[in-house]
């Protein structure tokens, strides 16, 4: 078992439906099967891969997902044990593809330091995942301008995006009982996202027999 952060493919529509790009990549004769979890702002989904050896190989060498552990997980007892070691305590090489694979990808990583470890890490990315899929469809419609900022890159500022777009995001954290009064246009994308990821009240999510 891996666990990997792969872009999806498609565009959505019914004859070309969102899809994880590792369902090119897995053997299900032989018994590989994967979840997920997706974000629909970015078109990434977060799996859970039990697979053989060689299949993991191919993902590698296809390049398109992102590694999140650093190590074949056997069972559930390896994964807690790799979850709640601490961050630094990886090689460099993978904490380092890890981090700008998910900064690529919209997923803010600035906040991570020595102490953290990867169970924060996922809690994080599943959090913002949660965020996305609250703006794709709040019980009526999808709120466009909101997915439209949760797509904006990171390092942008609040300023650079369209007044619809930063007032769908103030709106959108008034409505849920959080500050939006101290967001001014010199803010960034990555410092918005980062309060709400604070300071929401998410509760445990569920991914992968284990709770973030």
């Amino acid at each position: 078992m891996k666990l990997y952060l792969a872009p999806q493919l498609g565009d959505g529509s019914d004859l070309n439906p969102y899809r994880s790009a590792l369902n090119d990549l897995i053997d299900i004769e032989a018994g590989d099967w994967f979840d997920e979890r997706d974000n629909p702002a970015r078109h990434v989904s977060i799996c859970n891969v039990h697979a053989s050896a060689a299949t993991h190989n191919n993902i590698a060498l296809d390049g398109r997902a992102v590694l999140l552990t650093p190590i074949d997980i056997l069972d559930q007892a390896t994964l807690q044990t790799v979850l709640d070691a601490p961050f630094s305590s990886w090689p460099v090489a993978f904490r380092t593809a890890a981090q700008d694979g998910l900064e690529a990808n919209g997923v803010s990583v600035a906040w991570v330091t020595g102490t953290n470890n990867l169970r924060d890490v996922i809690r994080y990315l599943l959090r913002g995942f949660v965020f996305a899929q609250m703006a794709d469809w709040d019980g009526s419609a999808r709120n466009l301008q909101l997915i439209g900022f949760l797509q904006g890159n990171l390092t942008a500022t609040v300023g650079s995006l369209t007044a619809q777009q930063r007032n769908a995001a103030k709106n959108w954290m008034t409505s849920k009982g959080l500050d939006s009064g101290w967001i001014t246009n010199a803010n960034t994308v990555r410092q918005v996202i980062h309060y709400v990821m604070e300071n929401l009240g998410w509760g445990q999510i569920p991914f992968a027999k284990e709770k973030f």
